[in-house]
């Protein structure tokens, strides 16, 4: 690309010269310099590594700045951005490495221009300017020959074999190979440097003319090297005395050569000083010149390769009349960069083989082109193909040039094959449509393409000027192209799977079998070129691009019987589709009690992303007459819709129940008593309506303890509730449970008193507090009104009890205890003063004390007749005296006497007691 960035850089140059010399004329120097701005230069430039240099035979040093194509004043070099590390201009340059490079002008340093450059292993060459860096006259590499006309001169022929060497004179020397600087040339108007480069400082003279102060009748030879590319290009301007009476082969002449490797000529260019010829002008005195053009020469087949150019020029063989050349701008490389649209011997170069896009679409054309460094063109493509390439009209500065025929032959092992003519022209562009039937053999392998141009030119005796360039490429196989893949996208992310070997059968065809070609898959062309990265799992390959991606196949052929070995790639298309993406429940239950009426709602959430929707409903497999997305359903039953769009459907099933039920706990109220047990709840499921019926095992519990267990134990009184749940259905039930602890109450025992006493009645609970709990006593059966506290005085005979409950357990009371409350016999509780044991029976019978005894205790007492004789006597005295005495005898009708001992001070009768006691009884 050096000639297209010189010429671009060129442009700068002149701009900022420009620029410049405004300043100055309306600003002072100062404010100048203060905005030098950076050197003019590409940011992205190529260089030839001291390897590259040797891969071709050579054993030059690796380039430095000097090979860069950098324009400014006082350049400094960095290796740094922050200008920090000045480098010298000798520094080798390294691959894939930024420089910064800055000019200084007045004293100011610029701002750096970023340079980033690029080792090349293929279009290389030395000083192709004849000047550095800094605007010096370099001829370094360039070797001239001298001879004498007599020896040398062989119309457009010429060798340095017999030819000395000769020293490259000083800067506009007279000598016969000199540079020469900027200027006009003494005998015609033209400039003595590359009128097309305004920057350009100094060229080669090769050969003297008038005004010169060596010799004539010279032929001078200069030669370069260098590692050739896709062309040869060099600019040039020659200047030629036509003396009359000379024949063609008598005349000076221009002859370029240019040999490869080994030392054999690859092709040649030749001008003769002929006034016939378009390239020339004529001028008054006898001289014929070219105006500065370039000259193109199509070095493919050498690429990469050590070649060199051999410039001769030749002063007329008979006496001398001189001829010169001036040369500058040479350039090596690749043909788009080459700055030369209109080559002066025109130019012809196949440039591309791609498959026909009408046949074979999918056929990546990237693999039919020019490759870097590399001698043929790439075309490992299958027929139909198209053969592309670019022509150059050449210069005439008389008639037009007349295209008189462009034509391709084919050729297998040396022998024609085929040929092919009427190519699309399209400015300086042709294409060749080249079918399998153009061939005469199998339509398959390495062949041999060559392209020839021939042009009429007249200027004044017409001549034919024909160009010919020479290709190898490899024809394959022709296989089919296949229809894109698709699948469905479930997920929302544009991302699928695809079976990429599916393909192969299509791409195979019915004339292929999978022994003619191995098939492999690659994301990316360059990655299918270079055969890395290779798709590891072709059977299940995720796109990484969403929803649309391009993947491609590497056909490599060797059909069987053949030496063919080829390959090419074919573009693979795969699309993703969005799939509806639908939410639907599986299952919707309709809770009673009531009809069924729910709705299924089967709107894609995506539904913005697709086109043409339709949506097909069943009922237990029976069509549905609706094509809505939102059903309502009234009726129970299996429910399928079918959601298509474009390629891509997707069918979702619902089942539709209705469920209705109660639940059953038992008795409402449940009261319990000093069981000592827990009461089991159940919650059993009645009254089942639901179709279908419904399925005990998938019923949920939930109760208010917590439990989820259709039965629970409980041990404490409260509210019990539970939530009994059937695919989404609810029903609620509760009960209460009264569970209370039976007091264990005891009395203080049955009690006799006097008709006037009081009897206290007191109720023990053993396993309550008694603020615990609370009391309802009875007499003979009845409540006592009032009497609620855990003691009662017993003023009236009969039979006391009690029930005790614990607070908030009403219900449960202790077991029955009761006392019985009696009356004395001697109910008054009086000291009896008579007894009639036989005339009132069951009354007055006995001496009855038995309340004093109870109340303090009678220790002894002696009953006495009248006569003071002891009848009877007894300790703990009772009520055993019923008028009879000691033995056992009635004692008769009278007053008795007694004598009473208590055990303890008697709050009436106090300690001891004295009295009498009537007895009577019948008559005896």
């Amino acid at each position: 690309m050096y000639v297209m960035k010189q010429r671009l850089l060129q442009s700068h140059k002149l701009i900022c010269k420009l620029a410049l010399m405004g300043l100055f004329i309306v600003m002072g120097a100062n404010d100048a310099y203060a905005q030098t701005a950076p050197p003019t230069g590409q940011n992205n430039q190529y260089f030839c590594s001291a390897a590259s240099w040797l891969s071709a035979g050579f054993t030059e040093p690796g380039d430095t700045f000097d090979e860069l194509y950098l324009y400014g004043e006082n350049l400094t070099f960095y290796s740094d951005q922050a200008l920090t590390n000045q480098i010298p201009v000798t520094t080798v340059l390294q691959d894939n490495t930024t420089y910064y490079v800055t000019q200084t002008v007045g004293g100011v340093e610029s701002a750096a221009l970023t340079v980033e450059v690029t080792d090349r292993e293929c279009g290389c060459i030395k000083k192709p300017n004849f000047e550095s860096y800094d605007g010096t006259a370099a001829t370094n590499g360039y070797v001239a020959y001298d001879e004498s006309y007599q020896q040398g001169h062989k119309t457009c022929g010429g060798s340095t074999a017999l030819a000395a060497n000769y020293t490259i004179g000083g800067v506009d020397s007279g000598l016969n190979v000199a540079p020469v600087s900027k200027g006009l040339d003494g005998n015609t108007p033209l400039d003595r440097t590359n009128a097309n480069n305004l920057f350009s400082e100094y060229s080669l003279r090769i050969n003297n003319g008038g005004g010169h102060t060596s010799p004539n009748g010279k032929v001078n030879h200069v030669t370069k090297e260098f590692i050739a590319g896709e062309v040869f290009v060099f600019n040039f301007a020659t200047i030629f005395q036509n003396p009359s009476g000379h024949d063609y082969d008598e005349q000076p002449y221009l002859y370029v050569t240019i040999f490869d490797e080994n030392g054999d000529k690859f092709t040649s260019r030749c001008v003769v000083s002929q006034t016939e010829d378009c390239i020339l002008f004529g001028q008054s005195g006898g001289i014929l010149y070219s105006d500065w053009s370039c000259l193109k020469i199509n070095t493919l087949p050498l690429i990469g390769e050590k070649a060199t150019v051999q410039f001769t020029v030749a002063d007329c063989t008979l006496g001398g009349h001189w001829g010169y050349t001036y040369i500058d701008d040479l350039y090596v490389g690749d043909n788009i960069d080459s700055d030369c649209d209109a080559p002066s011997f025109g130019y012809i170069a196949m440039e591309s083989v791609t498959s026909n896009p009408t046949s074979l679409d999918c056929v990546v054309d990237v693999a039919g082109t020019v490759q870097s460094c590399g001698d043929d063109i790439n075309a490992s493509v299958p027929f139909p193909i198209e053969v592309c390439g670019t022509i150059k009209t050449p210069i005439s500065n008389g008639n037009a040039p007349n295209l008189d025929d462009l034509t391709l032959s084919i050729t297998q092992n040396g022998v024609q094959v085929g040929t092919a003519t009427n190519p699309t022209i399209l400015g300086d562009q042709f294409c060749f449509s080249i079918d399998a039937s153009d061939v005469n053999v199998s339509p398959y392998g390495e062949f041999q393409i060559s392209s020839t141009v021939e042009y009429t030119l007249d200027c004044g005796d017409p001549y034919d000027l024909v160009i010919t360039d020479n290709a190898n490429v490899d024809i394959c196989p022709t296989a089919n192209c296949v229809a894109p893949l698709s699948t469905c996208d479930d997920t929302g992310t544009g991302i699928g799977t695809f079976d990429l070997t599916q393909v192969a059968p299509q791409i195979r065809g019915t004339d292929w079998t999978a022994a003619d070609v191995d098939i492999t898959f690659y994301e990316t062309e360059t990655d299918a070129i270079d055969e890395v990265s290779e798709i590891g799992t072709p059977t299940a390959f995720n796109n990484s691009t969403a929803y649309q991606q391009n993947v491609f196949a590497r056909l490599d052929w060797h059909p069987q019987g053949t030496t063919t070995s080829c390959f090419y790639i074919i573009n693979i298309e795969l699309n993703v589709y969005n799939d509806p993406l639908v939410n639907l429940p599986a299952l919707i239950s309709s809770c009673g009690p009531g009809g069924i009426s729910e709705p299924i709602v089967a709107t894609p959430t995506n539904i913005t992303d697709l086109q043409n929707v339709t949506y097909t409903w069943e009922r237990n497999g029976v069509l549905i007459p609706f094509t809505g997305s939102y059903y309502v359903a009234t009726q129970g039953g299996t429910y399928t819709v079918t959601i298509s769009e474009q390629n891509c459907s997707v069918t979702k099933t619902v089942e539709v129940e209705y469920i209705e039920f109660e639940v059953d706990l038992g008795d409402s109220l449940v009261d319990l008593c000093g069981t000592g047990d827990d009461y089991t709840i159940t919650a059993n499921i009645i009254n089942d309506n639901s179709q279908p019926g419904i399925d005990l095992n998938q019923v949920d519990y939930v109760w208010s303890t917590g439990e989820t267990s259709q039965s629970i134990d409980v041990s404490v009184s409260g509210t019990y509730s539970v939530d009994v749940t059937y695919r989404g259905c609810t029903e609620t039930n509760m009960v209460d449970v009264n569970i209370g602890e039976r007091p264990e109450v005891t009395l203080n025992g049955n009690q006799v008193i006097c008709a006037d006493e009081t009897a206290q009645i007191v109720a023990t609970v053993s396993n309550f507090n008694e603020s615990e709990v609370e009391f309802t006593w009875y007499l003979d059966g009845g409540e006592i009104t009032g009497e609620i506290q855990s003691s009662i005085d017993a003023t009236q005979e009969g039979t006391y009890s009690v029930k005790v409950n614990q607070i908030g357990v009403a219900d449960c009371f202790n077991d029955d205890v009761s006392v019985d409350i009696e009356f004395y016999e001697n109910a008054g509780c009086v000291l009896p003063q008579g007894l009639s044991p036989d005339t009132t029976p069951g009354q007055n019978d006995c001496f009855d004390l038995a309340f004093l005894n109870d109340r303090t205790g009678i220790d002894n007492l002696k009953i006495f007749n009248r006569y003071g004789r002891l009848v009877f006597e007894a300790n703990n005295y009772s009520n055993s005296f019923c008028g009879m005495d000691q033995d056992g005898n009635e004692l008769v009708t009278g007053t008795y006497f007694y004598v009473m001992d208590l055990k303890s001070e008697d709050v009436i009768f106090g300690k001891n007691k004295k009295g009498y006691i009537y007895i009577n009884r019948q008559v005896n």
